[in-house]
């Protein structure tokens, strides 16, 4: 019960989780509004459904 506790104390006190998913969770972000500006600039006919086709392909949105 002891050896729990301690790797559950451990595992709290480990930041490096936590740093983690802020780094996923900022790339995520990110990798949203890339694709919210491009959908943007598809709907207001700033580039093609060509163009937008081959971004988004690319980008694995």
């Amino acid at each position: 019960m002891t050896d729990l506790l301690e790797t559950i104390e451990s595992e709290l006190n480990d930041n490096s989780l936590n740093k983690d998913l802020k780094k996923i969770t900022n790339k995520l972000r990110a990798l949203l509004k890339k694709e919210e500006n491009l959908v943007n600039l598809r709907l207001e006919g700033k580039i093609s459904d060509f163009i937008y086709n081959e971004i988004s392909s690319e980008k694995s949105f």
